[in-house]
């Protein structure tokens, strides 16, 4: 979490605003707008496949792991 904090400030990223909805009001095409997580550990792999860079800057994860 801290990686991704200083994620954030370093490309001056603004955090998303609250939501203000309640999610059984939420049509489709709101829903499709919302990014997601992982579901299954194929796609988590995948993603942390694609942030290995990322893993890697200041020394806290390893190339091995």
């Amino acid at each position: 979490m801290m990686m991704a904090g200083m994620d954030g400030i370093e490309n001056k990223l603004t955090p998303a605003s609250r939501w203000t909805k309640t999610s059984t009001i939420w049509d489709r095409k709101s829903l499709a707008k919302i990014p997601s997580m992982p579901c299954a550990l194929d796609q988590a792999l995948d993603a942390l496949e694609r942030d290995h860079e990322f893993l890697l800057r200041g020394d806290v994860f390893t190339e091995d792991l």
